[in-house]
Formats: structure tokens, sequence, C-alpha cells
């Protein structure tokens, strides 16, 4: 916890002097990539705060170690967000939703006025970014769409032993509808 917590302190400060020195360039497009592909990275950090949250919970903890946690925390959360992939926000609301719902009541209240009050209080670009995560007809969200009706296809000709992974863009392309 502590080195991803380190690693996304640096690379947050290198990703906004970097942004910064940029012109014209929208924050929903400069990706946090230094030290990978920001999907994956994004995916580990989403795991990783996920992997914290019953820390921060636990009772059994003393207090210390829990707002060290909460602390450590932040830096991996804000990276995340600059790797700007919708995906794993996504899952840590749902991840964080979930832990909510089974053993913190409390977490759960909480968590639900944090992300009233975000809303309220966060800049607008960063609304729309958020809020385009369920926007049917977002560019990024209608070629999800196109995929899996495309992946239902494929799946309705062989469901019992499928098309395999050799070729599968050769196959992919068969089952494809143009646009």
């Amino acid at each position: 916890f502590i080195f991803t917590s380190l690693l996304s302190i640096f690379e947050t400060v290198w990703y906004l002097r970097d942004f910064y020195l940029q012109t014209g360039s929208d924050l929903a497009d400069f990706r946090l990539a230094y030290f990978g592909s920001p999907i994956t990275l994004a995916e580990i950090k989403m795991l990783v705060l996920l992997l914290m949250v019953p820390f921060i919970l636990s009772k059994e903890k003393p207090a210390i170690n829990r707002w060290f946690m909460t602390i450590m925390a932040f830096p991996i959360l804000l990276s995340l967000y600059f790797t700007n992939f919708r995906n794993a926000m996504l899952g840590l609301f749902a991840g964080l939703l979930i832990i909510g719902i089974i053993k913190h009541r409390y977490f759960l209240i909480a968590f639900i006025l944090g992300v009233i009050i975000f809303f309220y209080t966060a800049p607008y670009p960063i609304k729309v970014r958020v809020a385009s995560i369920v926007e049917l007809n977002h560019p990024s969200n209608k070629a999800r769409f196109l995929m899996w009706e495309t992946a239902l296809k494929m799946i309705s000709d062989k469901p019992i032993i499928g098309l395999g992974d050799v070729n599968i863009l050769e196959h992919y392309k068969k089952y494809k509808t143009p646009e």
C-alpha cells in the first residue's frame, strides 16, 4: 500500500507537470501512463483501493493506522482518476457500494453522501467525464455495445465449443455489422 501510494504521488506530480506543459490538451484526452498501460494501471489502482477499504473500516485496528491508510488512499484515488479510465472508476464505485451494503451501513451512507457532494462541487469537465459512464450515446459506449452485440452473435453461432482464440479478429470481422 505504501509503495502504491508513493508511486501514485510521483505519477500525479509528473502527470500534472506534463499536462500543464501541453497546450490545447483536454484533461479527458490526457492519460496517466508512465509505468504501463493506463488501463492496466487503472485496474491495479482500483484493486489496491478496494483492498485498502477493509483496513480503513476495521474496528480492530488502531485509529492511527486507519487514518494513515486513509491518507495513503487519496493519492492512489487521484492517480486512478488521472488514468481517465471510466471502467476502473465504475468498478471502484461498484466495489465500494457492495462493501457498504454487506458490511458497513454507515460507510454506505457516507459513500452516498460523498457521491452527492461530488456532483455538486466538482468542476463541470469532471462531472461530464464521470456522467459519461452511463451515457448511452457516448462514442466509446456505442462502440462497446456494438462489440457486445457482435460477441453475442459469435456465441450464439457456436455456443458449446466456441470459436477459440486463434484468429479471433478474422472471426470478429465476419460477425461485425458494418458501420
